[in-house]
């Protein structure tokens, strides 16, 4: 089974970016987030610290307020359907990795499960290797 998600395609020279938004929990079960392993050398991400996405997950509920923003992933299990203008993602939990946005996403996830679940702006890769991701991380992050 796949999700269906309407998406604006969007090239910039010879690279190809996918615009969505998207429930925060439905996105939190299609990807994977660096949650578990602080270990720098085994892999690029940062480990998510609880206590910011508790504070993200606050603001989001006390303040009302928006998260921006997008959240940047990486689909490795998803395809465009050109005639549809659609993602095409596989149903599954790893279907794609959090490249940044993973504390944002996992605030809105705590706020889903407390009835606000909120709807989240993503620009995804579609099949891109671990050295563009690592690239697109450090790009933005520094």
């Amino acid at each position: 089974m796949k999700v269906k998600i309407g998406t604006i395609k969007i090239t910039q020279q010879d690279h190809v970016l996918y615009f969505f938004k998207i429930k925060a929990s439905q996105l939190y079960d299609l990807v994977e987030i660096n949650q578990r392993d602080s270990d720098k050398d085994a892999g690029y991400q940062r480990a998510l610290s609880p206590s910011r996405a508790k504070a993200i997950s606050r603001y989001i509920i006390d303040k009302k307020r928006p998260i921006a923003p997008a959240i940047i992933i990486a689909l490795n299990h998803a395809k465009f359907n050109e005639s549809t203008n659609q993602l095409e993602i596989d149903n599954i939990p790893n279907a794609g990795w959090v490249i940044d946005g993973q504390h944002r996403l996992k605030g809105a996830k705590i706020a889903s499960e407390n009835d606000v679940d909120i709807e989240l702006a993503v620009i995804s890769y579609l099949n891109v290797n671990l050295k563009y991701q690592i690239e697109q991380f450090i790009t933005i992050n520094q």
